[in-house]
């Protein structure tokens, strides 16, 4: 009885508390979930302050102070003085100024700078030494309305505007190299952005281009490089301060204290800015357009010898590629409408435009080549190849140069999704040397969070899918861009586990984003220009180019380096004749647009290049690719550096939606060439587009 009783009482005490638990469970689920709240409000209240308090100047210019400045200290000449100075600290800005505690003459708006060249040093075939690389850097400071800017960051009115300053220093030159660099988001033109030190090793590269020219050829020793940054407020949140004030306050907790400080106030509320700060590139756009066509006009109107006249290239990146787009649209949509068969396209500013990873809707291209349809006819069949008037062959001859080039860092490759039948075909590949990595080192920023911020959640979920495929059989230090296997260690039990949770939490994740409803799927206004690939006909395979794609719209070319760089690209490399080497390419345009290999359709490719097996005892899979080479010596210990451009899409089973000779590229870049969002400081990348504007590359050989 006693243990009855005893049994009765747990069993009634049980009974008890699980009522208690019942009647108590949704009160505990409100508090947590009023918890859950006021975290969520708290930090969306901190953001706010941040992104309305912790903001960068506005309307300003950073880099304010004239060169014909009469009032001590003149900034402008302690900085030509002293010309080195950034080279002896590495291209850091800040460095420099902490080194001349704030009196190294940053801020003048317009600035020589010299590479010392490395003693006894020649260019290759060559007997005369490199350098001296000296170029100067201009500055072009925009405020929000699209007006240049007019007081300096100091409150002083600027005694002459930048642009002027400029003018005057282009018209003083025999010959000019003009390179102009627009940034993007989340920079500006302060002194120590990494953008304005990204544009000096471009300036620098340049300049050490035009030096090897001089010295192997001859020609182009008249030349002076001026780098002009455009810079506008394209970082609203002030995320150097933000850094200084972690490293200051909270350096001594330790490093993870203030790199998570750094995260929490600086990227997140700054990822948010995306929404103002693209409306602003587009606000700004006709005027920065304006500008650099007034530019434009002066040096074409100086000389009109081909041989000696000016020469511009201009290059944006990120939203700075989608001012370039925005500003640039109805232009050359009206280029190609007044545009003659037979003629030569000219460039809508400068001789070259460039976008690299540009932040820009697809639209902004598709458009250029919905009305170039308009006017060139594409057969739906290769046997249909009758010339005529209006024809693809004659609406842009076959020496017509390029004028309108996107690069972008690439998601995939092939482009177009392979079957399961071709998959299991090219199982034995070895992703490194066919060109298909499963994870590539790709521009996340434009293919995951703009179409993202646009409502457009897929390209997330291709990248999810893509993760949880890759993980299993990644390998330890492998992970770049997302942690590899290596972080669930060696023990195997423990590592199974640990992979199912992450590859599973992946897959849950993907099909979370993927089943998103609303997802807005209109791919020319939520895609970038880059990511926006054509349209695979059902009825190909990856080996056969023959078929017109259903939609054929979005990327045109691939872009590659066809051996290792084996060093980083440094400032100071610019000094150097073997690590800065930019070979001169003369026709290499032409030879592979007449190369009789590549059918009409087909497209070309500076990589391909018909060998006869027996005269040069190759198997026809073995003929070595015929590249434009960025490093000419042959006997370099890492490796003869190419660059290749083709005119179709690898693998794609598609043919070329372009014309052989058509003047605008839209390019996939492999991950050797372009990596990630901010990855265009490429030795190879940096010579191939300079080689576009530099060497003759598109007329017939004379010999």
């Amino acid at each position: 009885m006693e243990l009855l009783r005893f049994v009765l009482r747990k069993a009634w005490l049980a009974i008890l508390f699980l009522l208690g638990v019942v009647i108590r469970l949704p009160r505990l689920l409100l508090k947590s979930f009023l918890v859950f709240v006021s975290i969520l409000l708290t930090a969306a209240l901190a953001i706010f302050l941040i992104q309305a308090l912790w903001v960068s100047p506005r309307d300003i210019a950073y880099r304010y102070v004239s060169p014909d400045a009469t009032n001590p200290p003149n900034a402008c000449a302690w900085q030509q003085n002293n010309p080195t100075t950034l080279a002896d600290f590495a291209n850091s800005e800040d460095r420099a100024q902490r080194a001349g505690k704030g009196q190294a003459g940053l801020e003048c708006m317009l600035q020589y700078h010299v590479v010392p060249s490395l003693p006894n040093d020649t260019w290759y075939r060559s007997d005369r030494p490199i350098g001296p690389i000296g170029y100067h850097l201009a500055f072009l400071e925009f405020q929000e309305s699209g007006r240049l800017a007019e007081k300096g960051i100091d409150g002083s009115v600027l005694p002459r505007s930048q642009l002027q300053v400029l003018e005057d220093h282009l018209a003083r030159q025999k010959n000019n190299y003009v390179l102009v660099f627009i940034h993007g988001w989340r920079h500006d033109a302060r002194i120590g952005d990494d953008n304005v030190a990204n544009a000096r090793v471009y300036a620098a590269h340049a300049a050490s281009a035009l030096d090897y020219r001089c010295k192997t050829t001859g020609k182009d020793c008249d030349y002076t490089v001026t780098a002009v940054y455009v810079g506008w407020r394209g970082a609203r949140v002030d995320e150097r301060a933000i850094e200084a004030f972690a490293d200051r306050r909270l350096g001594f907790l330790g490093r993870k204290v203030s790199g998570f400080f750094k995260f929490a106030f600086g990227d997140i509320p700054a990822a948010l800015t995306l929404f103002d700060r693209k409306p602003i590139s587009e606000r700004i756009a006709p005027s920065v357009v304006a500008s650099l066509r007034h530019v434009d006009r002066l040096l074409k109107q100086r000389n009109t010898d081909p041989s000696k006249a000016d020469r511009m290239i201009v290059i944006g990146h990120s939203l700075g590629g989608n001012i370039l787009a925005t500003g640039l649209n109805s232009a050359m949509i009206e280029q190609i409408r007044l545009h003659r068969p037979g003629e030569l396209l000219q460039s809508p500013l400068g001789n070259l435009v460039i976008m690299l990873n540009p932040a820009a809707e697809a639209w902004k291209w598709t458009s250029l080549q919905r009305e170039m349809r308009l006017r060139v006819r594409f057969p739906e069949n290769l046997a249909d190849r009758n010339q005529g008037p209006g024809d693809e062959k004659v609406f842009f001859p076959l020496n017509q140069p390029p004028v309108f080039i996107s690069i972008t860092s690439a998601f995939s490759w092939p482009a177009a999704a392979l079957t399961q039948l071709e998959l299991k075909k090219l199982q034995g590949r070895d992703p490194e040397i066919e060109e298909m990595k499963s994870l590539a080192q790709y521009d996340a920023a434009t293919h995951d969070a703009f179409p993202f911020f646009k409502g457009n959640f897929q390209p997330l979920s291709e990248t999810l899918d893509r993760l949880a495929n890759w993980f299993p059989v990644s390998k330890p230090g492998q992970g770049t861009i997302f942690p590899d296997k290596g972080v669930c260690g060696t023990w195997k039990p423990l590592a199974n586990t640990c992979q199912t949770v992450v590859v599973g939490s992946l897959r849950f994740a993907a099909a979370v984003v993927r089943n998103v409803p609303f997802t807005n799927s209109a791919t020319d206004d939520t895609l970038t220009i880059g990511h926006l690939n054509p349209v695979r006909p059902p009825y190909s395979t990856y080996t056969s180019g023959a078929w017109q794609s259903p939609l054929p719209f979005g990327t045109t070319s691939e872009l590659i380096v066809n051996n290792n760089i084996g060093h980083p690209t440094l400032y100071t490399n610019a000094g150097s004749a073997y690590l800065s080497e930019c070979a001169m390419v003369d026709h290499w345009l032409w030879k592979a647009r007449h190369n009789p290999d590549m059918g009409t359709y087909t497209g070309w490719d500076s990589g391909y290049s018909h060998v006869n097996p027996a005269t040069y005892n190759v198997t026809p899979d073995r003929i070595a690719p015929n590249v434009t080479p960025t490093r000419p010596r042959s006997n370099a210990v890492d490796g003869h550096l190419e660059i290749q451009f083709r005119q179709y899409l690898l693998k794609s089973g598609t043919r070329s939606i372009v014309t052989l000779s058509d003047p605008m590229w839209n390019i996939r870049a492999y991950d050797t060439t372009l990596a990630f969002h901010g990855g265009y400081v490429s030795y190879p990348l940096i010579c191939a587009l300079n080689q576009l504007v530099m060497d003759d590359i598109a007329s017939e050989p004379k010999n």
